[in-house]
């Protein structure tokens, strides 16, 4: 659906990535954070510089590849972090990411604290997500993805599990899984099926219609084996959903189109549209319909 980069594009968007994530201070924190997230933030860098959370090396999620030019030093709550941009593809990366024990520790006790300022949630956060849930069926519907409901849905790092609300009010069967144990009470008292599991471990005896995975993919430390494990869950025709802040629409999501306010430790991963069409095109699937925005529809190639 999507057509490479020629070699002008790709060498124009290395040179902006450089420019523009090399300007101002790198230590300076871009985004506004709440003295419980600088608390949190400051407690997290010490638990990493004591070896209490290890990282190991990152690759290039695209081509492998681990020669890149770094770009920024830092993420946009000042946590040290180097970010590259590949040599042999135009992808950027984190060079390091927590290993999977650290990475599981993370998610569970480090994550939610650093995002969204709160250990446990709320009702106002089952509620966005909520509402994000009803954007997505009206995604799917206007695009005429589905000719009848799905009639199993599995959301993955589906945290308070609201997302799921819109489609068992109609009946659908739903399943999440998330690392953080907190968050899910919140979806068990609304009936939903919400496991603590992650997605490179989770089997299940039925296979699903939909696989959503909002805000995800760039998180994994195997984006493509991620995939993989998605295709084993997936009906024959089935449809993953997948909603990616992607640099081509950095602006759109609010971004303001600044790589400082952009870059974070959670996400290892940055993709452009065309580079994740191209890792959804390993485990044969393609594009089918995009908002403009960051959300996208792939569904197994004919």
């Amino acid at each position: 659906m999507f057509a490479k980069s020629s070699e002008q594009k790709v060498l124009y968007l290395r040179r902006r990535l450089v420019s523009q994530s090399r300007r101002g201070t790198d230590a300076n924190v871009h985004v506004r954070m709440s003295e419980y997230q600088l608390r949190v933030r400051d407690e997290l860098v010490k638990a990493i510089s004591l070896g209490e959370l290890k990282t190991e090396q990152n690759f290039c999620p695209n081509c492998g590849s681990d020669d890149g030019d770094i770009v920024a030093n830092t993420d946009r709550m000042g946590i040290p972090l180097d970010t590259a941009i590949c040599r042999t593809c135009p992808t950027l990366y984190s060079t390091s990411r927590f290993d999977l024990d650290s990475m599981r520790l993370f998610y569970t006790d480090w994550y939610r604290s650093l995002s969204s300022g709160s250990k446990a949630p709320d009702a106002s956060f089952y509620r966005m997500q909520a509402e994000a849930g009803y954007s997505l069926l009206a995604f799917l519907r206007s695009k005429n993805l589905f000719g009848v409901l799905p009639r199993r849905v599995l959301d993955v790092g589906c945290g308070a599990g609201g997302a799921l609300l819109p489609f068992a009010e109609l009946g659908v069967e739903c399943v999440g899984i998330d690392m953080d144990a907190a968050f899910l009470e919140i979806g068990r008292s609304a009936q939903i099926d919400l496991k603590v599991a992650n997605l490179e471990s989770y089997q299940s005896e039925q296979p699903f219609d939909l696989v959503i995975l909002d805000d995800v993919i760039e998180h994994l430390a195997d984006p493509l084996g991620g995939l993989k494990q998605v295709r084993s869950l997936l009906n024959r025709d089935g449809l993953v959903v997948c909603q990616v802040p992607v640099l081509d629409t950095l602006r759109e999501l609010g971004y303001r189109n600044d790589l400082r306010r952009y870059f974070q430790l959670a996400h290892i991963n940055h993709f452009s549209i065309g580079s994740l069409s191209e890792l959804f095109s390993k485990v044969e699937m393609e594009c089918i319909a995009f908002d403009g925005v960051g959300q996208f529809a792939f569904r197994v190639s004919a």
